[in-house]
């Protein structure tokens, strides 16, 4: 039996383990095995631009869950496995971990904290929103945080959030750098406030200090520190139940843009919801009024070049055609400007997937991607992905109904329902 197979069938053996049976606290499988098969057309290996065929395997994700009336315990993995047709010193066994806890220590006031972690060597692929097209390599990210909050009143809560990230990717030998290294620490304190059911607004200021080395950029050797601030206001408005509206704008200290701005719209029509938005925001703290948190305070990313000033223009649809059959569609176009180097990118990120349901359990679908990255004085970059495939739902689970992928009526976001809802993690009714 070659490797190969031992990979498929030990995955496939992981994956078909039985969830257990309890409804709040057990082991289960949180995602559907996937089995694709696809073409990968000119990805980046080093400076080298290669075409090759390409199966994916991904075990359902595997989570521990203990909700009790404090505590909250999760621990989550799920494997990726990436097998080649001719390049095969590019097969890849690819991870995903994280845990998460928190403890209320009274009824206003919780402890949280948690870690994510990531190794992979398709950085690009994991990573679509980096505003760098990255090539294969082992790129690896370790992101902890804790967190206090306190619920000053049913409608007004207080988060104070400390981070830190660690990434590392160790480039190809055909690359111009050998490795890229950036650690970086942040605290961000946030208040955010219930206006009424339908308005909700947050202010935040977070600060970040870390350290870039490696970026293999002209006139760019050694190591370099970042030190940003970043203070927001964050306003959502739920027009109606099919209509949310979001704003968001800051002040940047420590880097030449000296603002930041984000708004964007949801509007349902139909069994259809269409998003479009523009951000400008800093790659070290997200995008936060696209963010599904309510937390006032943008978290922050992952990713290389942490102080990248990022504009973005997007536009998605999501929805059902049948009872069987959804799409999920969108575009998303940046404009990245480096701090750390005299060079802007522009990329143009687009994705298509449609799934058939099946069966309960199984679905079919297809999923097109295409990255386009151009930048001032060299040759643009573009990489096509074309695969397909089924999922297989092994048991349901509280994130996973049996509809497998196909989506339901809900809203990209729930900013206000989830503000409202934050009464039962402290025990209301």
């Amino acid at each position: 039996m070659n490797s190969k197979m031992k990979i498929f069938l030990t995955a496939l053996i992981a994956g078909a383990v039985p969830a257990h049976a309890g409804e709040n606290s057990g082991f289960f499988l949180t995602s559907p095995l996937t089995l694709s098969a696809g073409r990968d057309t000119n990805f980046l290996l080093g400076n080298q631009h290669l075409a090759d065929n390409v199966f994916l395997l991904v075990p359902s994700e595997m989570s521990l869950l203990s909700l009790g009336r404090r505590t909250e315990l999760s621990f989550r993995y799920q494997p990726e496995f990436e097998l080649f047709m001719r390049n095969h010193e590019q097969d890849a066994w690819n991870h995903q971990a994280g845990f998460r806890l928190n403890y209320r220590i009274t009824p206003r006031l919780t402890l949280g904290g948690g870690d994510a972690f990531l190794l992979t060597k398709d950085p690009s692929r994991q990573l679509p929103e980096n505003p760098v097209l990255l090539p294969r390599g082992s790129y690896r990210e370790n992101r902890a945080y804790i967190n206090l909050d306190y619920r000053l009143n049913p409608l007004t809560n207080l988060d104070i959030r400390f981070d830190n990230t660690n990434t590392n990717m160790a480039f190809s030998e055909f690359s111009t750098a050998s490795e890229f290294r950036e650690a970086g620490k942040g605290a961000t304190v946030s208040i955010s406030r219930l206006l009424d059911p339908r308005q909700s607004l947050s202010a935040s200021y977070s600060f970040l200090k870390s350290n870039v080395s490696g970026l293999g950029l002209p006139g760019l050797n050694g190591t370099f520190p970042v030190s940003l601030g970043n203070f927001s206001l964050v306003y959502n408005y739920r027009v109606r139940h099919d209509l949310l509206l979001g704003l968001s704008g800051g002040v940047l200290h420590g880097t030449s843009g000296a603002y930041t701005l984000s708004g964007r719209m949801e509007k349902r029509l139909g069994s259809y919801w269409l998003k479009a938005g523009y951000q400008r925001y800093l790659s070290s703290f997200g995008q936060p009024v696209a963010s599904d948190q309510v937390a006032a305070g943008p978290g922050f990313q992952g990713g290389l070049l942490p102080s990248s000033l990022v504009q973005v223009v997007l536009f998605g649809v999501r929805g059902n055609f049948s009872d069987r059959t959804g799409i999920e569609a969108g575009v998303r176009a940046s404009r990245t400007s480096f701090s750390l180097a005299d060079r802007d990118r522009t990329n143009l990120f687009s994705r298509l997937d449609l799934d058939y349901r099946l069966t309960d359990r199984l679905t079919a679908f297809l999923n097109l991607e295409s990255f386009l990255q151009s930048q001032s004085h060299s040759e643009g970059i573009a990489r096509n992905r074309f695969f397909g495939g089924i999922r297989i739902l092994l048991s349901d689970s509280p994130r996973e109904s049996s509809g497998a992928r196909l989506w339901g009526s809900g809203s990209y976001t729930g900013v206000i329902d989830a503000h409202s809802a934050r009464g039962h993690m402290y025990g209301e009714k």
